[in-house]
């Protein structure tokens, strides 16, 4: 993995831990997932929760060949059901939902063990559902 520009780098020394909790209202979507422009793509499921404090995306759902980028700022998360999700790093995703002409950019953390392939939280709620 390779060092990116991400929300979650900083320089600072010893960063204090991000928190960012799931919870809040769930709701279901499909979306086409893309780590570029090209189209290459998967389709999956996706979620809104209004409760989480970040993106996220589960690793197995990620276009074939997708870079994941290693963070220094990592967050600790805890999902809904209160366990600890390991962050593996970010990824620069575009998605496009339903009839969509337009490709949407997305920063996501990338985790491992996420019960939905996709989590839309507040970081993308607040700047696209009115």
């Amino acid at each position: 993995m390779t060092p990116v520009h991400s929300s979650y780098n900083n320089d600072a020394p010893d960063p204090e831990p991000v928190a960012c909790v799931l919870g809040g209202a769930i709701y279901k979507l499909s979306v086409e997932l893309r780590s570029d422009q090209s189209t290459t793509q998967s389709l999956v499921e996706a979620c809104l929760d209004t409760g989480g404090g970040c993106n996220l995306v589960r690793a197995d759902v990620l276009p074939a060949g997708t870079p994941v980028h290693q963070i220094t700022a990592v967050p600790n998360i805890n999902a809904a059901q209160g366990q600890a999700l390991s962050v593996i790093g970010v990824s620069h995703q575009y998605i496009q939902m339903g009839d969509q002409k337009t490709l949407t950019p997305v920063e996501f953390l990338v985790v491992q063990d996420l019960v939905v392939p996709l989590l839309l939280g507040t970081p993308w709620i607040d700047t696209r559902v009115l």
